[in-house]
């Protein structure tokens, strides 16, 4: 067997097939996305189900930008947002109330819908596509995704016990006049079907590859490395304080001696005092008496 490596990403195609796969595993991208976040056991492994599911998905994407995934419902999970750029960056937050005990996502989140956008850099127009959740797996979700939006059959297993988290995607690309097996979707979706919760998990790429289709033809790539990156900064939270305004910061202030800002990405703690708001506002240069001296 095997070592299984850490925060890897697999590409890997069938040859001769228009059957393309991707497996993942998320360690500390993970653990780093859910730390000090109290989530409950359920929701935990939801979101790391979803984080699985995104870099997978943004791994399909031929431009540089971001793919964003946004789950939002009406029960006691309102929402789970996951974005994964080009480069592998991932993140991810959640919003919840009341007591998770059940690991349904009907039950969790209950009326909902799942938004997948894809936002490249620079001033190109970003694409959206949402599908409504229905089921009690979210595999279901991304998979109707792909069928609705893209009209590809796409096969998803997704596990994730919070500690860790993986995927599987495969998918039938529109068929090419070099391909010489017309049958090997049906055998590829039907054999990946087979793959426990257990195996995703702790298998390596190349044994889950070996363990589901080694009477086929297949080729790796080379592996990326996923990484847990947040892209906040003091920088840009001083940029929605001066949207608060000067007068309305101080009264916070007054109020409460600072101003707190949690980012709900990576739960850094900003704090801003007093002789920050006044910088940030340049207030002493911007208020000075006139010097009325000749």
């Amino acid at each position: 067997m095997t070592q299984r490596q850490k925060d890897k990403l697999q590409r890997f195609i069938f040859e001769n097939t228009d059957v393309r796969g991707e497996i993942v595993h998320l360690d500390e991208s993970y653990i780093s996305a859910v730390k000090n976040s109290n989530y409950p056991q359920p929701l935990k492994e939801l979101v790391g189900q979803i984080m699985a599911a995104t870099a997978l998905l943004a791994a399909t994407i031929k431009i540089k930008g971001k793919l964003t995934v946004q789950a939002q419902g009406e029960g006691a999970v309102s929402l789970v947002l996951v974005q994964c750029s080009s480069d592998h960056e991932i993140r991810s937050m959640a919003k919840w109330e009341g007591d998770i005990s059940t690991e349904d996502i009907q039950k969790m989140l209950g009326k909902a819908y799942m938004a997948i956008t894809i936002e490249p850099d620079g001033d190109k127009e970003r694409y959206q596509g949402v599908v409504q959740l229905h089921g009690d797996k979210i595999e279901q979700a991304f998979e109707e995704y792909f069928s609705s939006s893209e009209q590809l059959a796409t096969k998803v297993c997704l596990t994730a016990d919070g500690d860790s988290a993986a995927g599987l995607f495969l998918q039938k690309l529109p068929e090419s006049e070099n391909v010489q097996d017309a049958d090997a979707w049906d055998r590829m979706s039907q054999l990946a079907s087979t793959i426990t919760p257990e195996e995703l998990l702790q298998l390596s790429a190349e044994d889950l590859i070996h363990r589901l289709f080694n009477q086929e033809n297949v080729r790796l790539f080379e592996p990326n490395t996923i990484e847990f990156k947040c892209s906040c900064s003091r920088e840009k939270l001083e940029g929605v304080l001066k949207s608060i305004g000067y007068d309305d910061l101080k009264k916070l202030i007054e109020e409460k001696g600072n101003v707190e800002v949690d980012c709900e990405y990576c739960r850094e703690k900003y704090i801003f005092d007093t002789i920050d708001v006044e910088c940030l506002f340049n207030y002493a240069d911007t208020h000075k008496t006139p010097d009325t001296k000749q």
